[in-house]
């Protein structure tokens, strides 16, 4: 088997003599539990207590709760909700996330434990693993069966209450712990993870998983949805409004892009701009002023320079005009015939009609990018529940300014299908559609790809694969050559070849398998599929794993040597089948 455990040695801690008290010489007592600590356990009317650790190390008795409001004899005095006020109160509601002990069935006498949904309401009771009890067997997982999976006759003993320890789940390819309970190991089990796995092999993938989650506007929580966490249900930022709302969720309400209020341009008397105050939009600040000569409307009546008695001017003569307040940038302006002209000049650079999303002050009014210019619209793909006819993660967002740039808050389009466990294309699907890689005429020993000659000293051959579709084995061949035949006596090398497999996403558990034509004659003595372990090389998960042969070569000979290399998953359903790897070989001699 791949996975292994290594053996417990169990170190005594606490060895007593019991000589001094009539009991024989040399036995040794192992505590139950450590002083002073306690446990929830089942009262003699089936509620759920607590039993505290006296300083022999042994449980005491199971002290029944105090009565609480639901009907039960919860302190197994023989009444139920007695000394309470219970007529008017509700049953005591339960804190979401929290979890409690409880009785799984009354009719096994076990203990489980359940947890407190978001909506405030106790789940059905799970039992606990099955373990050795001190107290004689029990079926502590309900199941109709007392200490199965478990040695207890022989001691299946652990000297450290709740330590856990890795072991192997039977009757699967999986690691999973164990816990120190009662001072023996509870059944192997696995946790349930969101990777398109049966990790705690009940036969059912990525079951009641739900996590709580959080954005920038509050928490809520996701659920695990083909082997993926979904979005999560709290509310996304978006863009600014004078509402009198947190609607970005920074913290502030109603602020600009500057920090300050939020603005946007008005057109009163001249372009100006508003703020937001209280949730509504104050007075615009382009106002009447009094008419100056300076080529612009300042009266604004639709008339430009009209001062009393004109703008007469000497012709010729120049002045400053327009600001740099901005991207503007001041100009001149000239009199002709006695009349001021239009502002202009070279450098000359006016206000835009409207301000653009680019983090610049377009309109020259002071501020950059209010309003939420160009912004607003909504993006991405609506999925089944908003409407549309895709899935998820496909939703619709809206489009923010986002420091001078345009960005799609929160929505998701379909995109073309890509190996990366998540539905890109929002049909339902993960991962379909997927071409197989080039190399897919290699799934056996006889049809190995020939990756070609690696020479000495010449440095690495480095190349990437892929294992698609589901079940692939990739086969290769490469040979390892020396760099001349030339020598003056008699030996050559030694030579070593080295093959390492490395670069393995996560989620995958992908095996290297080396042979050179020295060990074996041909491809007649290899099998296509099935394992390799002979070969010591493999090792868990994404660590690198490494294959090296030396030999010795003589002169005049041919030193070459021919490798054939296998690339497996070692899980036979692989979740995440079409990942890249990449394969390196190098041939050194001194």
């Amino acid at each position: 088997m791949k996975w292994t455990v290594a053996p417990i040695v169990l170190n005594i801690l606490l060895v007593l003599s019991l000589t001094a008290c009539g009991g024989d010489e040399g036995e040794t007592i192992i505590p139950s539990c450590a002083e002073g600590s306690s446990q929830p356990c089942v009262s003699e009317c089936s509620t759920v207590g607590q039993q505290q650790c006296d300083a022999d190390g042994n449980w005491g008795a199971c002290v029944p709760p105090a009565e609480e409001c639901n009907g039960k004899d919860d302190d197994c005095d023989g009444e139920a909700d007695e000394g309470r006020s219970c007529a008017a109160r509700p049953q005591k509601d339960c804190e979401p996330g929290k979890t409690s002990a409880c009785i799984v069935d009354e009719e096994c006498d076990s203990l489980g434990t359940r947890k407190c949904d978001s909506s405030g309401n106790w789940a059905e009771c799970q039992p606990r693993p099955e373990v050795c009890n001190d107290d004689g067997p029990k079926d502590d997982d309900c199941d109709g069966e007392v200490d199965e999976g478990l040695s207890c006759d022989t001691g299946d003993l652990c000297e450290e209450a709740g330590k856990t320890q890795p072991c192997l789940i039977k009757g699967c390819k999986l690691v999973g712990s164990q816990t120190c309970v009662g001072a023996s190991w509870s059944v192997c089990a696995g946790q349930e993870g969101c990777n398109g796995v049966d990790d705690d092999c009940d036969g059912d993938i990525d079951e009641n998983l739900e996590q709580n989650c959080s954005t920038d506007c509050g928490n809520g929580t996701q659920v695990c949805l083909k082997g993926s966490w979904t979005t999560c249900s709290a509310p996304f930022p978006k863009a600014e409004e004078c509402n009198g709302k947190d609607d970005d969720c920074d913290g502030f309400v109603d602020e600009g892009n500057s920090g300050g209020a939020l603005t946007q341009s008005c057109e009163n008397c001249g372009t100006g701009y508003q703020e937001c105050a209280n949730g509504m939009w104050g007075a615009c600040s382009a106002q009447p002023q009094t008419e100056v000569c300076d080529g612009l409307d300042n009266d604004c009546n639709n008339k430009v320079d009209d001062v009393p008695g004109g703008c007469g001017c000497q012709n010729g003569e120049e002045k400053y005009c327009g600001t740099d307040q901005g991207e503007c940038n001041p100009g001149t302006q000239k009199c002709v015939g006695g009349v001021w002209k239009a502002c202009g000049g070279d450098e000359y650079q006016g206000p835009a009609a409207k301000e653009l999303c680019n983090g610049l002050d377009d309109n020259c009014n002071g501020l950059v990018d209010e309003g939420n210019p160009e912004g607003g619209m909504a993006c991405g793909t609506p999925n089944k529940g908003q409407g549309g006819i895709y899935e998820l993660p496909c939703q619709i967002g809206v489009m923010n300014c986002v420091k001078g740039q345009l960005q799609c808050v929160g929505g998701i389009n379909p995109t073309p299908e890509i190996c990366d466990l998540v539905d890109n294309d929002c049909d339902g699907l993960e991962d379909n559609d997927i071409q197989p890689d080039q190399y897919e005429d290699n799934g056996t020993c006889s049809q190995a790809a020939d990756l070609g000659t690696v020479l000495e000293n010449a440095g690495i051959l480095s190349f990437q694969g892929t294992l698609f579709p589901n079940h692939d084995v990739d086969w290769y061949v490469v040979v390892g050559a020396e760099l001349t035949d030339f020598c003056l006596f008699g030996n050559e090398g030694p030579y070593t070849m080295e093959v390492t497999l490395t670069d393995l996403p996560p989620g995958t558990d992908y095996d290297l398998c080396v042979w050179s034509e020295d060990e074996i004659e041909g491809c007649g003595d290899l099998s296509d599929t099935g394992p390799c372990e002979e070969l010591d090389i493999w090792r868990t998960g994404q660590t690198p794993e490494n294959y090296t042969y030396t030999w010795d070569g003589a002169c005049g000979d041919s030193d070459d040597r021919v490798f054939y290399v296998k690339v497996v998953n070692y899980f036979d359903d692989a979740p995440y089948d079409c990942a890249p790897y990449t394969l390196e070989a190098e041939i050194t001699a001194p």
